[in-house]
């Protein structure tokens, strides 16, 4: 079958060029990007379904979905990044052949009233190694650990993901950076169909190594700083001249053409109008086009702590989130990603509905957060684990207020 959404097939080897990302700040361009999306996807819909009615209703039914999952129309906000335009921090951009196959699969889903087939995103722990001591880590029990996953380890578990049809794969740790050229071989031996982005702290990139990955095949990077505050941010995550570090990675990446966002877990002391919309302005001047609010979870060095957020505090969120996505006098900011939003109106999307977690042992688990091992990644087929991640659900719903 022949996608609508045109797509790239080769990996970008030509030098990388200085480049921007823009957030479109006028209310019209972002209605007519929105309708050669549905444009695109009636196209695609009427080539799975057969028939212009089944595509339209089965549009309608995806239409409604994603208004619910994130609280108004989808890509109310656009960044255009080299060429390509994104919408949320953990998704394929237009055109690519990784949104295709995405939607094609959505596309399925709803046709039949099914959870969709594949995966849209894998989070895969590379490494155990980290210089930083950050407060919230969930990994923190495994850190500066022996290495138990080699080169190819790290490769087979990719192509393994793959042939299920995953769509974009998250490269962690510890902080990934320091396998450089193990995620470089990763990128090299990848197949057309997947998006790969890492999320670090920025520790070690340079110019030449931000180069390097999008030329290998990376699409972005989410930074982590956790306070708009530079000495707040290294206490938090117990690493001086950590907020120097992002801020420089975050500069490099926009150079060389990578879709880059920052991430910040959003603690009670933070977690105030105005340290949001202070870390808002820090991120719209580094020039970065997504932010992500997390919330604390009492897992790896907050675990047994009282961390959770209490109702007002996720009200201020929520709110915040939608007005800064929504509102038109906001539109120059970067696009917010909140996860919590959509996982208390739709349930958690994790535990093999739309991503699980690899550890950096190469076992399976729910999500970054569920620390229980569901089997190992190349022992069994991908279909059989993630049927057993779907029985068990998330075990961290309750907590964040989740069905």
């Amino acid at each position: 079958m022949t996608a609508s959404i045109p797509v790239e097939q080769t990996r970008a080897s030509l030098p990388v060029k200085r480049r921007s990302t823009v957030i479109e700040t006028r209310t019209w361009k972002t209605r007519l990007f929105r309708l050669r999306l549905l444009s695109n996807l009636f196209w695609l819909a009427w080539q799975v379904t057969g028939s212009p009615v089944r595509a339209l209703r089965v549009l309608r039914a995806l239409r409604e979905k994603y208004q619910k999952i994130f609280g108004g129309p989808m890509a109310s906000k656009v960044a255009k990044v080299d060429g390509k335009y994104y919408w949320n921090i953990g998704g394929a951009g237009l055109p690519s052949l990784a949104l295709t196959r995405f939607w094609e699969r959505e596309i399925r889903g709803a046709l039949e009233n099914r959870p969709p087939d594949g995966l849209r995103n894998v989070f895969f722990a590379i490494t155990k190694k980290c210089a930083y001591h950050c407060a919230h880590c969930f990994e923190w029990d495994n850190l500066n650990k022996p290495e138990s996953l080699g080169q190819q380890d790290l490769k087979d578990i990719v192509q393994h993901f793959q042939e299920y049809g995953v769509a974009q794969f998250i490269l962690s740790g510890g902080e990934p950076l320091l396998r450089f050229k193990d995620i470089l071989a990763i990128l090299q031996s990848s197949r057309p169909g997947s998006d790969f982005r890492i999320f670090t702290s920025g520790f070690s990139l340079t110019p030449e190594k931000a180069a390097q990955l999008k030329n290998a095949g990376l699409t972005g990077m989410t930074i982590s700083v956790d306070h708009w505050e530079p000495d707040l941010n290294d206490e938090f995550r117990g690493f001086p001249g950590a907020f120097e570090a992002a801020a420089a990675a975050a500069r490099y990446a926009n150079d060389a053409g990578l879709v880059t966002g920052l991430s910040v877990c959003v603690t009670r002391p933070f977690c105030t109008r105005d340290n949001l919309q202070a870390y808002l302005e820090l991120a719209r001047s580094w020039g970065v086009g997504f932010v992500q609010l997390l919330e604390p979870m009492p897992v790896g060095h907050f675990q047994g702590k009282d961390v959770l957020l209490g109702p007002e505090e996720l009200q201020l969120l929520e709110d915040f989130y939608l007005s800064y996505n929504r509102d038109p006098r906001l539109c120059s900011y970067p696009i917010i990603e909140y996860q919590g939003y959509m996982q208390r109106r739709v349930g958690c999307f994790g535990a093999g509905n739309r991503y699980l977690y690899i550890d950096t042992d190469g076992d399976v688990h729910r999500c970054p957060f569920c620390q229980d091992k569901i089997a190992r990644a190349l022992e069994f087929p991908v279909g059989d684990v993630v049927g057993l991640l779907q029985g068990q659900g998330c075990g961290l719903s309750k907590l964040q207020g989740g069905q």
